[in-house]
């Protein structure tokens, strides 16, 4: 059975699978509104169908050429009669695989293939055959990830083979039916979890999980992210097209036109074979820029607990002040209402010498109301 085949037999399944996650999703209504489109599910089937027709030329026989020839010139040739040998394959194109899907992401003339697959803002098991046309160029430089599976000798059916079934591993995962696996799991293989991850659009998930059935490169490689905030699908700028022609081809027609655009051949170089979201003006790869927001991130993270710490050192000498201007009015209130009883008993001993003074001098005045005295005569004007 050849990969071809392979497909072929496992159509059926595919279609069936995606029935069922229909159905689920029809009796979930509040996580479909998330999780599918029936505009997104019509393009990713019209995509799938067309691609079958002409990609077996431009995306398989010319692209795994150089297995081909790297497997007749190697001195080396394993046997598949051996089951070690296909356990080696199994890893090893699974190795190819990793590098092969990282350099998707970071090479951006093989981005405008895989952009395609990673256009929908939707996740679900149709998103998995979403899958680009026609792109020789980008394909054939991916093909080249397995020539080291083929320099070991591992014989090239064996490879196209191995690859097929990694491939077909990589449709169920495609979900968000299914939750986080058991750790053991989760820590080897790449899971639904890992692969909505791959996914997202935003950081710090962007170029993270590239492994098709173990995420263990990825924990190697220094790609590996697992959910720290709300995931959103699809590219950084979405398209917002279901047309089957745009979405194969945006991000094609986009490169060329910066590559007309561009002021020397040092940017054409770079819009061509420098990572997505390169400019000539600030040539700054994703890697760059996930290290700058990551440094930003921090940043306002330690920001935010210095304003929260001089905060709560500000709310602290308040409360200190109010305190102290409570105690001061409480006190000055206590002054004041002693200070009027004070005064009426200062008032209070002062009458009472008065009084007796005041007796006195109305008798001398009454004795000498008897006997009115003589006024001076008046002086003569000179």
């Amino acid at each position: 059975m050849n990969s071809s085949q392979l497909f072929i037999y496992a159509v059926p399944a595919f279609a069936v699978l995606m029935l069922v996650e229909w159905i689920a999703y029809r009796r979930d209504p509040d996580r479909a509104a998330n999780g599918q489109s029936g505009r997104d599910t019509a393009s990713n089937i019209a995509t799938y169908t067309i691609g079958r027709v002409l990609r077996p030329l431009a995306q398989n026989l010319v692209p795994f050429s150089a297995v081909i020839v790297v497997a007749a010139l190697t001195p080396l040739h394993l046997s598949p009669q051996h089951w070690w040998v296909w356990v080696l394959g199994f890893v090893v194109t699974d190795f190819c695989y990793y590098w092969a899907h990282r350099a998707d992401h970071r090479i951006r003339l093989m981005w405008t293939a895989h952009s395609v697959h990673h256009s929908s803002q939707y996740f679900n098991l149709s998103t998995a055959i979403r899958l680009s046309w026609v792109h020789p160029v980008a394909s054939t430089m991916r093909g080249f990830a397995w020539v080291p599976a083929a320099l070991i000798g591992l014989p090239p059916w064996m490879i196209f083979l191995l690859q097929a079934i990694g491939l077909l591993y990589q449709f169920p995962i495609h979900t968000q039916r299914v939750d986080t696996l058991p750790r053991p799991i989760e820590f080897l293989f790449n899971t639904p979890a890992h692969h909505r991850i791959h996914h997202a659009s935003n950081q710090p998930y962007i170029d993270k999980n590239y492994g098709g059935i173990f995420i263990v490169w990825d924990r190697l490689f220094g790609s590996f992210a697992e959910k720290s905030e709300p995931i959103r699908y699809g590219l950084t700028k979405n398209i917002e097209t279901d047309n089957p022609l745009k979405v194969n081809y945006h991000e094609l027609a986009a490169m060329i036109r910066d590559v007309r655009h561009a002021n020397s051949w040092r940017g054409r170089f770079g819009y061509v074979f420098g990572p997505p979201g390169w400019s000539e003006r600030t040539p700054v790869s994703s890697e760059t820029v996930s290290d700058a927001t990551a440094t930003l991130s921090a940043d306002a993270v330690a920001t935010r607990q210095l304003v929260d710490a001089v905060s709560a050192h500000r709310s602290a000498d308040a409360m200190n002040t109010y305190r102290s201007m409570e105690a001061t009015a409480e006190r000055q209130l206590v002054d004041a209402t002693t200070a009027p009883r004070s005064a009426d008993a200062a008032t209070a001993s002062r009458s009472v010498p008065m009084a007796k003074r005041g007796g006195a001098a109305s008798e001398r005045q009454s004795a000498e109301g008897s006997t009115p005295r003589q006024s001076a005569a008046p002086q003569p004007v000179r």
